[in-house]
């Protein structure tokens, strides 16, 4: 839990682990959300846009890999652990309700990126930024939400937990892009 102090708190160590191996995912999310919505307005030369447009799409693939993995490796094993725990409903019902709160507004922005990439839209920073906006606040709530519902889990089995965390983890590496190369379109716009 949050203390007075704004410190998190937890009884469990695997729990506060978890908390905090999570809260350092979520802010490289929100910086690199706040980094595009800060600078999307002042990219303006053609390299630049060439460079920032991967780094939204990267950004975005980042987001929607992330939250895949959660659905469908973390999320329904922590809530068998709680149901033997004695929980009587799910646990993550909530941080999935979220996801598809920002779903629309999020694949839309992803969509534009990969548009971008591919030469079918134009960059435009007023658009990026309006995207943005769309889905924001509420990617931002539910990225402060999960971290409450990690510690929330510290009256079930925690050992149980970091482990579907770290496998969850583990899988999310290896299904990842270990080497990115540049598209032949990347390459011919520099």
């Amino acid at each position: 839990m949050i203390g007075p102090s704004n410190e998190i708190k937890s009884k469990d160590e695997n729990i506060l682990t978890m908390a905090v191996e999570m809260a350092h995912a979520h802010n490289l999310i929100l910086r690199g959300m706040n980094s595009i919505y800060h600078q999307c307005e002042h990219v303006t030369e053609p390299a630049d846009i060439t460079d920032f447009v991967l780094y939204i799409k990267t950004w975005g693939d980042m987001v929607h890999h992330h939250h895949s993995m959660e659905e469908t490796e973390a999320f329904p094993l922590w809530d068998e652990i709680a149901k033997a725990g004695g929980a009587s409903e799910s646990i993550t019902s909530r941080n999935i309700e979220q996801h598809h709160a920002f779903e629309v507004g999020f694949e839309d922005f992803r969509t534009y990126a990969e548009d971008m990439q591919g030469g079918k839209a134009q960059y435009d920073g007023k658009k990026v930024k309006a995207m943005l906006e769309s889905f924001a606040a509420v990617l931002n709530e539910h990225l402060h939400d999960e971290v409450k519902m990690i510690l929330d889990m510290d009256k079930y089995d925690g050992v149980a937990l970091k482990k579907v965390m770290d496998a969850a983890a583990q899988k999310s590496i290896n299904s990842a892009d270990p080497v990115w190369f540049p598209t032949r379109w990347q390459l011919e716009r520099r």
